[in-house]
């Protein structure tokens, strides 16, 4: 009877720490929207991104972060995938799918080939500090990419309509602003905003330029 007793305060015991093992776990996940803006040196994000398409493609490629490209918009899945990626030559159809989040997500598929959530949060050192809790809460992510200005870009406003939902739309929103300095806005900067940093190539370059000294 004793041994009966005691066999039902174990139970009891595991069912307690089972059950506050489960709430701890649900309120580490919050279904609050995260809302994060950067404004990192043109040279630092291109080159990030250009890691991040190589890594993704498995080969040395170009970074699509071009001025004819911003701004871009990319959309992530929970599960951390690329579902949507729109350019400057699209920012029509970038505002029309934000305006109409979450509806808009659902017909959204994973794009092979793509940088992942993880990669792109990699290049921003204040998105790499909060990537715990992003990849974590499973949302969709909005990661919208501009140019520093005086004022509201229209692609930040829609950004910021999407975060306004809150709660009754838990979507993650993400603002990259690249700061140039005036030699990259001239043109003249050491990395534009279009940078290719494979070795091969460099190499090639050399070794034609000796072989026509030659």
């Amino acid at each position: 009877m004793v041994n009966r007793k005691y066999n039902i305060q174990k139970v009891f015991i595991l069912l307690l720490v089972i059950s506050f093992s489960t709430a701890f776990s649900e309120a580490l996940v919050s279904d609050d929207p995260i809302g994060l803006e950067a404004e990192p040196a043109a040279r630092d994000f291109v080159l990030g991104h250009v890691a991040a398409e190589q890594t993704a493609q498995g080969k040395p490629r170009l970074s699509n972060v071009t001025l004819a490209m911003i701004p871009t918009v990319y959309v992530f899945s929970p599960a951390g995938d690329m579902i949507y990626e729109g350019g400057g030559e699209v920012r029509e159809k970038n505002y029309a799918l934000l305006q109409a989040m979450p509806d808009s997500l659902k017909s959204l598929q994973p794009m092979p080939g793509r940088p992942n959530l993880k990669a792109m949060l990699d290049i921003v050192p204040i998105f790499k500090a909060h990537e715990n809790e992003i990849l974590k809460d499973r949302h969709y992510v909005v990661y919208a990419i501009t140019l520093k200005t005086d004022h509201v870009t229209k692609t930040e406003q829609a950004v910021l309509g999407v975060r306004a939902k809150g709660k009754d739309s838990p979507i993650d929103t993400l603002v990259v602003r690249i700061v140039q300095r005036a030699n990259e806005r001239a043109g003249g900067g050491a990395v534009p905003l279009h940078y290719f940093p494979s070795k091969i190539c460099v190499a090639l370059l050399v070794f034609f330029l000796l072989r026509s000294l030659r």
